[in-house]
């Protein structure tokens, strides 16, 4: 089986191409407050202002051309790293807008870090960086200068932009959660798939390499599906699969995983079991199947019979095949699935 991707899925690449936009952004604000310092600015304010600038410039290079991004998403941190960039814009925006005036347009710029926030932060996230830009721009009026009408228009819009972003960011988080499920779910038994149940065994596998835990695996492969399905239709066979499913997650342990990897074919992934633990849940699955379902079944153990998955994997492919052979043969011709001995 192979593994499942890490760092060049749909997720990854969603948060590479937001840190990308972000600095694209922050480079160009920052010519456009070249020109408006070029044009516009008073005399007196600018020294403070290029230098503000000057660092906003910068800091969208540095995130554009030499921070790790890839290094960044696939770390812990990476929402924690995203929150604390958002919050500092927020800040040099502040600090930008106070060296031009307290009615200076670059404050106009606050609206930016929230928009960005909700591209991909958390609920927590967009509320913290909208709550910095509220207090921001509050801050800039209390410095005088600017209208009540405008205050008011400008904190409210301000506050609906938040607002929102927060429903943006709550939207995207269900999405996240709905794609996670969808990518690593068998639409038809609601088990795992190859990709989830993969995932499930990269786990598995790093704490039998940290802690020594061992892994057992069970592979299983219905007998005779097609002539089930061909004696009683696709639709009744499809029903037995999501029996079958539902045996085998019903004879198992919060803990263990449960995989349809496509066809006919299970699987059941037993961590931190030994092989003399994982016989009673293994008898317990075939019982549970030979209720309707002829089966054959075969297992392996991690450390023993395999330093990776891909070994324990073989292993117990190898030793479901070999029960296929040891079975008896077959005087008559093939049943449906439900009769007959199961090999298990």
């Amino acid at each position: 089986m192979e593994a499942a991707a890490t760092h060049d899925d749909f997720e990854t690449r969603y948060w590479l191409n937001t840190a990308a936009a972000g600095a694209w952004v922050t480079i160009l604000m920052t010519v456009a407050g070249f020109i408006y310092l070029a044009c516009f600015a008073e005399a007196g304010h600018r020294l403070g202002l290029g230098l503000m600038l000057a660092v906003d410039g910068a800091s969208g290079l540095l995130a554009l051309f030499v921070i790790p991004w890839r290094r960044v998403v696939a770390s812990a941190w990476r929402e924690q790293i995203f929150l604390c960039w958002s919050l500092l814009t927020v800040v040099m925006i502040w600090l930008s807008a106070l060296v031009d005036g307290s009615d200076s347009p670059l404050q106009m710029a606050l609206f930016l870090p929230v928009v960005f926030a909700s591209l991909c932060f958390p609920v927590r996230g967009v509320v913290a960086t909208a709550v910095l830009a509220e207090i921001a721009f509050l801050t800039l009026a209390l410095e005088g200068g600017l209208g009540g009408g405008y205050i008011l228009v400008f904190a409210a819009a301000l506050a609906g932009t938040s607002t929102m972003a927060l429903w943006q960011a709550s939207n995207h988080s269900a999405w996240r959660r709905e794609l996670a499920r969808s990518s690593s779910t068998d639409p038809l038994t609601h088990l795992l798939n190859r990709r989830g149940f993969a995932m499930a065994s990269e786990r598995a596998m790093a704490e039998l390499a940290r802690h020594g835990r061992p892994v057992t695996l069970a592979v299983i492969d219905l007998d005779y599906l097609k002539v089930y399905n061909d004696r009683h239709g696709h639709q009744a066979g499809d029903e037995l699969l999501v029996w079958v499913g539902q045996k085998l997650s019903e004879s198992v342990r919060a803990g263990d995983a449960v995989a349809r990897l496509g066809g006919d074919e299970f699987a059941v992934l037993l961590p931190d079991t030994a092989p003399a633990a994982a016989e009673p849940v293994v008898t317990r699955l075939s019982s549970a199947l030979a209720e309707r379902a002829q089966h054959c079944l075969g297992i392996a153990s991690a450390p023993g019979q395999g330093a990776s998955f891909d070994d324990l994997y073989r292993n117990a492919d190898a030793a479901l095949y070999e029960r296929k052979l040891l079975r008896p043969p077959r005087t008559e011709s093939p049943q449906p699935v439900e009769a007959g001995p199961s090999c298990a």
